[in-house]
């Protein structure tokens, strides 16, 4: 007899005991309680709850004859998809089964799968007999204090439709109703990497920076265990993001009086923005050594291996330094006074806090657009690439000024104002980071030579480095009519209505 996968979970109405269900079920069919069971149920999802996000749920079952994990829509309607496993993988791309890679990796991604709760459930197992005494549908009835009696419905294989008559059959006596997930019901808001910015055009300056510098701090440290821990690497990503952010509205707005304390927490968040880029960068070339790959002949792609090997024990090693220092003195204090700070201090000076946020907003966004355009202008075919890189700085901090008021502008204005800019800042993005990687993957071959590497794997590195530098000259060509299109007349005039009044 072969179990297919589980078909539908449902919750029982009235919360009936098992003794109730089968008193019930032998009515109209021929039911047995088999065994009792303590089944252990853990509940999982990424951090930032990508799994609830699309409607889907995410169960390990562990009891004393196998652990099953399962992925289902939250509703418990249907189940997507299960199997057997003796040890739950932390990625999506780990799972054997392709049905499971499948549905998972397009939602998770680079999320790593955490465990949210873990419930010890009390199972009844009950079989449905035809009337040669065949099993041919199994229920498996759940206890649990966190939410009421529950039943799952099991196809054995051949008898799909006798499975789905007796849902038909239950549904009828209203004795059955879709789940509610655990993972609505009883834990924690989702984690949104995403802040609030719901400024109105008459907020003071003072209370939108402090909001906002607030939010960004919950950033940081909603971040933090996962980042010392290294679950995954969005942990640091977002952290990074959170850390850059700040820095811009430090000095964009000229926020923290007096200038001593400005001084302080400035140079703070300059060095976690310094002591967080080496993980950060490692952990990009691990996630992209695949692409490295593919990007070299078949005869190359082999041999570069071993240097995957070498970025994984460097990036040990910089977790290591990177999870020493978010947990030094300097840092938690720091940044217990930055919190303290922002709960008792005013953060801007006199003048500019008694601005409206529009105001404000307006004057700084009109300097950095500005900025945007000299600096663009003023780059040529013979530019050296840092002038590229700073003009990529100029263009985060106005993309993020942007997008902490955007509130105060028109939606759609906004966001054809934004199209441009993030186009070509993405642009930049790209042509620095081959910049950054041709010159790192050069060093890091130094260090493979002296460490005796094989003369294949130097060669396919070199050869990858070539691959970089013709991908950076590329994108370096597409400059030109990226800025065109920024510095055009829809944007100019879009500037213009949004900005100057």
């Amino acid at each position: 007899m072969t179990q297919q996968n589980v078909n539908a979970q449902f919750e029982l109405v009235g919360n009936i005991s098992v003794k109730a269900l089968l008193s019930i079920l032998n009515t109209f069919t021929t039911a047995k309680k088999q065994r009792k069971q303590i089944v252990h149920k853990s509940y999982y999802d990424s951090f930032d709850s990508r799994l609830a996000a699309q409607g889907l749920s995410a169960e390990y079952c562990v009891s004393s004859d196998n652990a099953v994990f399962s992925l289902q829509e939250l509703t418990g309607e249907t189940v997507i998809a299960s199997t057997a496993l003796t040890e739950l993988p932390v990625f999506a791309r780990q799972f054997e089964s392709a049905a499971l890679r499948t549905r998972l990796e397009p939602v998770l991604e680079n999320r790593a799968l955490l465990k949210l709760c873990t419930m010890s459930i009390e199972r009844h197992c009950i079989d449905i007999l035809d009337k040669r005494q065949k099993i041919i549908v199994r229920l498996e009835f759940e206890k649990c204090p966190a939410f009421n009696n529950r039943v799952t419905v099991i196809a054995l294989k051949g008898y799909t439709e006798q499975a789905h008559n007796l849902v038909a059959q239950l549904k009828h006596l209203q004795m059955i109703k879709n789940v509610v997930s655990i993972r609505r019901n009883s834990l924690p808001v989702a984690y949104n990497a995403k802040i609030r910015c719901e400024f109105t055009a008459d907020t003071h300056a003072e209370i939108a920076c402090k909001d906002l510098l607030t939010q960004l701090l919950q950033l940081l440290k909603a971040n933090e265990t996962g980042v010392i821990a290294h679950f995954d690497s969005e942990f640091l990503h977002d952290y990074r993001v959170a850390v850059r952010r700040t820095r811009v509205l430090l000095s964009q707005m000229k926020t923290v009086e007096p200038d001593h304390a400005y001084q302080h927490f400035s140079e703070f968040f300059t060095w976690l923005g310094a002591v967080t880029s080496p993980t950060r960068d490692l952990d990009v070339y691990v996630e992209q050594f695949n692409a490295y790959q593919n990007c070299l002949p078949a005869t190359l792609s082999a041999d570069l291996l071993p240097f995957r090997d070498f970025l994984l024990n460097k990036q040990a090693s910089a977790q290591q330094i990177l999870a020493e220092h978010l947990n030094s003195a300097k840092y938690r204090d720091t940044l217990t006074a930055w919190d303290a700070f922002l709960q008792s201090s005013p953060i801007l000076p006199i003048q500019p806090a008694r601005l409206s946020i529009k105001t404000l907003a307006d004057k700084k966004i009109r300097r950095l657009f500005k900025r945007v355009l000299q600096q663009g202008q003023a780059i040529t075919e013979t530019s050296s690439p840092e002038c590229l890189h700073e003009l990529r700085k100029t263009c985060k901090k106005l993309r993020y000024l942007l997008e902490f008021f955007q509130s105060l502008y028109p939606t759609k204005a906004i966001k054809a104002f934004l199209q441009p800019l993030k186009a070509m800042q993405e642009m930049l993005g790209r042509h620095q980071d081959y910049c950054v990687q041709e010159q790192q993957l050069g060093e890091f071959g130094e260090e493979l030579r002296l460490l005796n590497t094989t003369s294949a794997t130097l060669t396919a590195l070199k050869a990858l480095i070539t691959v970089l530098d013709k991908n950076r000259q590329q994108t370096r060509h597409e400059f030109s009519q990226c800025f065109s299109q920024f510095s055009g007349h829809s944007t100019l005039s879009l500037f213009n209505r949004l900005f100057t009044h």
